[in-house]
């Protein structure tokens, strides 16, 4: 029980609303140039800093990361029609920043 209630307090730390997703790197991150550039990475490791949220009571923790995802995909439209001359969509890479630049 105690994991899952610091798991919670990280989260809410991390992913309130009004401010960005919590990253793997969280708002702790002691150097400037951290690990992976404390970029986004929409995989697996998005998911889990997530898994809380719903059965920890945490669902106003979700804006911050359902807002970013929004943002990326008016890049994402851009990346899909030049990149693979989709129209209709839009598609983004596993690594983003907090710039929603559109992957490397």
């Amino acid at each position: 029980m105690l994991l899952f209630q610091y798991g919670r307090y990280l989260l809410i730390a991390s992913s309130r609303p009004g401010t960005q997703p919590a990253n793997l790197q969280g708002i702790w991150k002691l150097e400037m140039r951290p690990p992976w550039s404390a970029n986004w990475t929409l995989n697996i490791n998005a998911e889990m800093n997530y898994w809380p949220a719903e059965v920890g009571n945490l669902s106003e923790c979700h804006e911050p990361l359902l807002n970013y995802i929004a943002d990326l995909a008016v890049n994402g439209r851009k990346t899909a029609e030049v990149n693979y001359g989709l129209p209709d969509g839009w598609h983004i890479t596993t690594v983003t920043s907090g710039a929603n630049q559109r992957g490397r």
